[in-house]
């Protein structure tokens, strides 16, 4: 199988919720089967029940000692428990369905240096779909991955996501179904805010909210997406074709810089807060706030920092205002919070050794932030970009 398959091969992730009790379970396959009477094949991930993983992590640590890596044989147990019966509800209902788990000679889950080993992915790819040629569903355990040396690996507390895009990549699938307990990505928390659904959401977008804590998808499952691979996130049911939340694009690793100078505009306010201070710069472009114990900073455009200094003193003539001039910003944005561990320190140094000082420098989510002297913007970006 391959670039020249003749069905529609879709990845489709049930979650813990969709599989904790048997009616979920039947209701899951039904799902499948309407989609197999359709001419498809189907991938099928499955996270284990809701609350078994913590069971197994528990009960470990209570008898054994050592590094949970050294567990990840008995982790994943709650996922290989959920693809067996689910294998088995499947059948009952006359769909060929086998599972692959992570001691199969099959596996095709394998990673080198965090990345896809490609050379071993691919022959593994080749005998599973020849394999999809006899069976309607292929069903993995999610939240594991082996690596070079035949080590088992977490990708994650709910890295069944991670699986789930893996296995597409892996496979060039048509298309991803994440199945949820939710409709789709919602504007806020649908369970503490009066919220609505979003139709279409980027890729890019989607990854930097999970990162910064909005409880989706893992943070690093978008990451695999290819931009061919169509993407949705739906409610739990018979239906896999529902509409719910469309995920356009994929993510990319990128770097920008600022076009014009920045000023900083530092306001030293000891123990009194300045109220009413970003009501003061309701009309102005920020590019960046820092906090001290009794100071902050805020970076705006240089053209614009006089009038808004002066505005400051106006405001808060108690408090000492100090503004520097001539600073440029530099973004870089990863594929994922957690992609390439000790960047923020490899950067650091890099500029060091070719004598670049740094204003500041501030991460969240997915992206790194620097502020440097806007003349040397220009060398920081090659540096950067040469080293990557």
């Amino acid at each position: 199988m391959g670039k020249n398959k003749k069905f529609t091969l879709r990845v489709v992730k049930f979650g813990g919720t969709c599989v904790d009790t048997p009616q979920k379970m039947l209701t899951s396959a039904y799902a499948c089967k309407n989609r197999i009477e359709e001419g498809e094949k189907l991938l099928v991930v499955l996270s284990a029940k809701r609350g078994r993983t913590d069971e197994l992590i528990k009960f470990t640590e209570m008898v054994a000692s050592g590094d949970m890596d050294r567990f990840m044989d008995v982790l994943v147990l709650g996922e290989i428990e959920s693809c067996r019966i689910f294998r088995h509800v499947l059948e009952d209902m006359g769909v060929k369905a086998r599972v692959i788990e992570p001691s199969s000679t099959l596996w095709p889950v394998w990673l080198k240096n965090g990345e896809l080993w490609k050379e071993k992915t691919e022959e593994k790819r080749k005998k599973l779909g020849k394999m999809l040629e006899a069976y309607d569903v292929l069903i993995f355990p999610g939240f594991v991955a082996r690596e070079k040396g035949k080590r088992l690996v977490s990708l994650g507390r709910g890295g069944s996501d991670v699986s789930a895009f893996l296995l597409a990549r892996i496979f060039g699938a048509d298309e991803v179904i994440i199945v949820k307990d939710v409709p789709g990505v919602y504007q806020a928390d649908p369970k503490l805010f009066k919220t609505s659904k979003i139709k279409v959401i980027t890729a890019d977008e989607l990854s930097t909210l999970s990162s910064l804590g909005a409880k989706v998808l893992h943070p690093d499952a978008l990451s695999y997406k290819k931009k061919s691979i169509r993407a949705r996130i739906i409610h739990h049911g018979e239906d896999l074709m529902k509409e719910g939340t469309f995920i356009d694009g994929e993510v990319k690793r990128e770097i920008s810089v600022s076009s014009s100078p920045l000023s900083l505009i530092t306001i030293h306010y000891g123990d009194e807060f300045p109220a009413g201070i970003f009501e003061c710069l309701s009309s102005y472009e920020i590019y960046g706030i820092s906090m001290g114990s009794s100071y902050l900073g805020i970076y705006v455009k240089e053209e614009v920092s006089d009038k808004i200094a002066r505005k400051f003193l106006d405001f808060f003539p108690q408090h000492r205002i100090v503004k520097k001039d001539g600073i440029g910003m530099v973004v870089l944005k990863k594929k994922t919070a957690r992609d390439r561990p000790g960047l923020i320190n490899k950067v650091t140094e890099i500029l060091a050794r070719h004598g670049i000082n740094l204003v500041e420098l501030s991460s969240i989510g997915r992206e790194i932030i620097l502020y440097v002297s806007f003349n040397d913007l220009g060398k920081v970006l090659n540096l950067l970009t040469k080293y990557g």
